[in-house]
């Protein structure tokens, strides 16, 4: 267990029913993390270029939202020195070769597939917050 903290993830999720599954795992998980969600990549922009807001340690991006998903949004925030280096992890609900094929294509990213139950997701966050909290040494924000 972590005893650092808080970190804070920012999530980018349209779906109430992942919004839930997605607090509740972290509720549960073993690390001190406080999410806030958005309700997709246009959103994940503004919540960054927002001074006041505070820095997250990663971004969870679901695939697919409208406006901008994670296709669209993970290149964007390549190109600005003050996003580039959070960490940013894309989630989905398919498990389809192809789309696992496009998503790194396009975004240079493999992605994880949504759990179907709060011990699956409790298990899968706890596994990403100990690579990317414990094992990961990112650069300092410019």
């Amino acid at each position: 267990m972590s005893n650092q903290g808080p970190h804070l993830v920012l999530i980018a999720e349209d779906d109430p029913d992942d919004r839930t599954l997605f607090e509740e795992g972290f509720r549960q998980s073993d690390y001190n993390v406080e999410c806030r969600f958005v309700k997709d990549g246009v959103e994940v922009v503004g919540y960054l270029r927002e001074e006041a807001n505070p820095r997250p340690s990663l971004i969870f991006v679901d695939l697919r939202m409208p406006r901008m998903g994670a296709i669209e949004l993970i290149p964007y925030l390549k190109t600005d020195p003050r996003m580039d280096t959070i960490p940013v992890l894309v989630f989905t609900g398919s498990n389809s070769e192809e789309e696992v094929r496009k998503v790194y294509a396009e975004s240079g990213k493999a992605y994880v597939i949504k759990p179907s139950s709060i011990k699956g997701w409790v298990e899968t966050l706890n596994h990403i917050f100990k690579y990317w909290f414990e094992t990961v040494r990112l650069p300092h924000q410019p």
